[in-house]
């Protein structure tokens, strides 16, 4: 596309007065789109010995979400647009393109979406022995829930969702200031080895999965003043405060297991019964862990089903997903992800994790093409929020994270990689169809 047609566009685009956030509400609103808490990332303590474990956590938001975020800023800064990648796909490289990228990032929500019944299913197991199907059962009411409210259309119902997930930070914050009292237990020498097979797979799937979504961050940008120098204050803040919520935690749980070999998705709950014998805190861990994926679920199933009700209204997708309740709720959308969760919470929590990170692996190493091509074809458009880098320091710099990307894909193991390949040839038929 010619340069001059894009400033068109994005002038358009621009006409629109965006959602403004203060500093705290950019936090917040951050925390929402990456976040929950560090429920389901148990598995980071064991797959690697400890000390490379937490080294990982310590290091993926600065090679691999701090760029991802600042990209999407200045791409969000310069052409605004409500429709984001599919519409930054298109001016880039055509319709085609757009609709893979459209079509790749739904199953990535879709899947997303499921690991949260599974998460909340793998902490109540450990209060309550029940069957799988009994479980799965379970995990039905908490989708069906989760429709019926969002059928509601209540901008109140997401804040609530929030300030639950919020509030739910706290059995986690008790959980690590209970380990770090056991700081006398430390014994580096155990963190340096593992009894167990290493799991580099395992590792770095759920290390991306923990740190996804800093893509989607940087639209915020647009809402905020004076963007070249707030927002990126802003998510080195946000990223310092995720990075503790996924370290503190594992941390916490090294000082009271000698051998983390065995942890899993929900194993929190386990490691509290050795913390004060049981008595409340795995309980208090369990409610905690119910509430959030509770408030998230519900936030994510609101704005993924709005996102995908506004994507039929510009053709982008079938235009059935346009219709509404009498309260305008987009009830075909929440129906739509409420069976295609169900259906993937069949699987368990590795499987999909595992297949998520290779969707989301092409999905940044596609934004990082998009990204390039305007910086090389359109360098003297508009951008209130710019990286100051010349493009070949720009190359060095993001060469990081999309070998981040490449590696996971590289590491996939073959059951997942096979049903990627499927649901990536039905994607690409797709696109050329459309």
């Amino acid at each position: 596309m010619e340069e001059e047609e894009i400033k068109i566009l994005s002038l358009q685009d621009r006409d629109e007065q965006p959602t403004t956030y203060n500093p705290l509400r950019l936090v917040l609103v951050v925390f929402f789109l990456v976040s929950g808490g560090a429920y389901g990332i148990e598995e980071l303590g064991g797959t690697l010995p400890p000390f490379y474990a937490l080294l990982g956590i310590m290091l993926m938001p600065w090679i691999f979400c701090l760029p991802l975020s600042l990209i999407t800023a200045e791409l969000a800064t310069a052409m605004p647009s409500h429709t984001t990648f599919h519409f930054w796909a298109r001016r880039a490289f055509g319709e085609s393109f757009a609709a893979f990228e459209c079509f790749l990032l739904l199953v990535i929500v879709m899947i997303d979406k499921a690991l949260h019944p599974i998460i909340l299913l793998s902490y109540l197991k450990y209060v309550a022995h029940l069957s799988r199907w009994e479980l799965y059962a379970i995990g039905l009411g908490f989708i069906t829930l989760n429709l019926l409210i969002g059928l509601l259309n209540s901008e109140y119902v997401v804040k609530i969702a929030k300030l639950l997930a919020l509030i739910t930070l706290l059995p986690m914050a008790v959980y690590f200031c209970m380990g770090f009292s056991k700081l006398n237990k430390l014994n580096l020498k155990n963190w340096l080895i593992t009894s167990g097979e290493v799991d580099i797979r395992l590792y770095s799937s759920i290390l991306m999965w923990a740190y996804s979504g800093y893509d989607y961050t940087g639209y915020l940008a647009v809402g905020t003043k004076k963007p070249s120098s707030v927002f990126p204050a802003i998510m080195i803040l946000s990223l310092f405060i995720n990075m503790l919520l996924n370290l503190l935690p594992i941390a916490a749980s090294l000082l009271i297991t000698t051998d983390p070999v065995d942890y899993s998705d929900g194993s929190f709950a386990e490691i509290a019964k050795l913390m004060n014998n049981g008595v409340w805190l795995p309980k208090f861990l369990v409610a905690g862990a119910v509430v959030s994926n509770f408030g998230v679920f519900q936030v994510y199933l609101q704005v993924s089903s709005t996102a995908l009700y506004a994507m039929s209204l510009s053709g982008d997708v079938p235009s059935f997903f346009k219709h509404t309740t009498k309260l305008g709720s987009p009830w075909l959308a929440l129906l739509f992800f409420s069976l295609t969760t169900a259906l993937w919470s069949l699987s368990s929590f590795q499987f999909l994790v595992q297949l998520e990170t290779i969707f989301y692996s092409i999905h940044v190493i596609l934004l990082y093409c998009i990204f390039f091509k305007f910086r090389l074809t359109a360098s003297e458009l508009y951008r209130p929020f710019r990286l100051p880098c010349h493009i070949y320091f720009l190359i060095l710099l993001l060469m990081i994270p999309c070998m981040v990307a490449a590696v996971t894909l590289i590491l996939s193991e073959l059951k997942e990689l096979i049903v990627a390949v499927c649901i990536l040839f039905v994607i690409i038929i797709a696109s050329l169809l459309k």
